[in-house]
């Protein structure tokens, strides 16, 4: 009897420590990095005269199109824009800081954490220093989807402002500019 309960007392300490382990959090360069592919669907509202998004909150944040990347994850994140075809995005604007801002800038440290491409994955671009992204650099056709990629490397708060316009002249424009919170890897 006291072979069994020890046997059975080794058997739930092996059993306990391999729990443990793979529920510990992962650091270093063994770390598993998940890459997560949300999908922001956005259309233009043209009664209100705003560009409405259809995709909730992913993870803990508030409003519509907000993005979480989780710690130790990074992002690819495609923006698709539905309804009328004459509408189409024209511009993408990222923003350090957890409000929005009255005017944006990325150090290059910031700039490094995102490439914006269309879906064939080519020709990618990064944001400027304003964080300013020329969508139509991305094709010569109206650009109604595209990506972006985050590489979520730090810890840090963000907004983005995406813009959709009707036409080619671009007098008739709407946006908006939900969050991005990025929890870094380490």
């Amino acid at each position: 009897m006291k072979i069994r309960y020890n046997l059975m007392l080794v058997i739930l300490l092996i059993v306990s420590s391999v729990l443990l382990t793979s529920c510990k959090k992962q650091t270093g360069t063994n770390a598993a990095i998940a890459n997560i592919k949300p999908g922001i669907d956005l259309e233009v509202n043209t009664e209100t005269g705003s560009l409405d998004i259809w995709t909730p909150p992913n993870g803990n944040c508030s409003g519509n199109g907000c993005i979480v990347v989780p710690h130790n994850n990074k992002a690819t994140v495609t923006f698709k824009l539905h309804g009328s075809g004459t509408w189409h995005f024209t511009e993408f604007q990222i923003c350090a800081g957890g409000t929005k801002p009255d005017d944006c800038g990325l150090t290059d440290e910031q700039r490094e954490e995102f490439e914006v491409f269309n879906n064939t994955g080519d020709p990618r671009t990064q944001p400027s220093s304003e964080g300013l992204v020329n969508i139509g650099s991305l094709s010569n056709d109206p650009i109604r989807s595209f990506k972006l990629k985050d590489k979520n490397t730090f810890e840090q708060d963000y907004f983005y402002i995406i813009k959709a316009c009707s036409g080619t002249g671009g007098s008739n424009c709407v946006d908006t500019d939900p969050p991005i919170e990025n929890k870094g890897k380490l």
